[in-house]
């Protein structure tokens, strides 16, 4: 009974899906506040890394996808760490740009898979912690772009935006907390967190339904089996 319960663990948890891209995402979240400014990219650049990575591996059972993925993926890891090299190339500084792009096809196979579920499983319940950290990113990647872009797209209690600045900010508009001590200044800015926040809600609003509606269907069916 143990051991059955054992092999399970390891073989929907430890060797899930989406284990090693939920651990890069945690992780980077972690490492966060020691990242420096926004043009310093190379603490960055290992975890955006390390994401990219667990992405792939986290679509790669979908045969369908893997030319696309491996091609999206290479150019990311290209673009991520000449940006980190050369922060202040421009035509690098576009080719960032490839890195949430990425990320949201990434986020779409994940949204996908989940409302292609049958069940509710550990790997669903952490394919949709990812998808939700991922849009996170995605963001916070798009607010990078912005401010290297804009020197004042945003307004801030401190003198430098970091790396740390423009991902709390994003985090706390996909949650809808909106504190204020970081706020966007410019157009563009101020559309994606107003983008951001609508795909949060709806995300979180389908994600529930989904589940829920999972569970009682494999309720019912227990039921009338019994």
């Amino acid at each position: 009974m143990h051991t059955s319960l054992f092999k399970t663990f390891i073989k929907n948890v430890v060797l899930g899906k989406f284990t090693f891209l939920l651990f890069s995402l945690i992780l980077m979240t972690l490492i966060m506040p020691s990242m420096t400014e926004v043009k310093d990219h190379f603490v960055y650049a290992i975890f955006a890394s390390l994401i990219f990575v667990g992405s792939v591996y986290s679509i790669l059972q979908n045969k369908k996808f893997l030319a696309a993925s491996i091609v999206f993926v290479t150019l990311s890891m290209v673009a991520n760490w000449l940006l980190a090299i050369w922060p202040d190339h421009i035509i690098f500084q576009y080719c960032f740009l490839i890195q949430p792009l990425f990320m949201f096809y990434v986020f779409i196979l994940i949204l996908d898979h989940i409302l292609r579920s049958r069940e509710v499983t550990a790997d669903i319940i952490m394919g949709s912690i990812c998808g939700y950290m991922i849009l996170g990113i995605i963001f916070g990647m798009l607010f990078m772009f912005s401010a290297m872009l804009y020197e004042y797209a945003f307004s801030i209690p401190s003198s430098k935006l970091t790396q740390t600045d423009v991902f709390y900010l994003s985090f706390t508009t996909i949650s809808t907390l909106g504190y204020g001590d970081i706020t966007p200044k410019i157009a563009i800015t101020k559309s994606l967190c107003v983008l951001e926040s609508v795909m949060g809600l709806f995300y979180m609003s389908t994600l529930v339904a989904r589940l829920v509606g999972l569970q009682i269907a494999k309720s019912m069916k227990t039921h009338d089996e019994n």
